[in-house]
């Protein structure tokens, strides 16, 4: 096995102030060899495949449907 660098994540989410109901983009941009794979977490969990709101996009953003607190 040869060493490899970490991946480096080029853009991560921000804050930000949406309506309540909207639609929220957190993005997220990471680069490695291999090429690294995105997750999301909320408290440890996965948020993906549990609730449709959720869509991960091409290059590992996340989508957030109908927003709320």
């Amino acid at each position: 096995l040869k060493d490899r660098p970490p991946p480096i994540i080029r853009q991560g989410p921000s804050n930000q102030t949406q309506a309540l109901g909207g639609v929220s983009l957190l993005r997220c941009q990471a680069s490695g060899d291999p090429e690294p794979t995105v997750t999301w977490r909320k408290n440890g969990a996965s948020l993906l495949g549990k609730d449709p709101r959720f869509s991960l996009l091409e290059h590992g953003s996340l989508q957030i449907q109908s927003t709320r607190v």
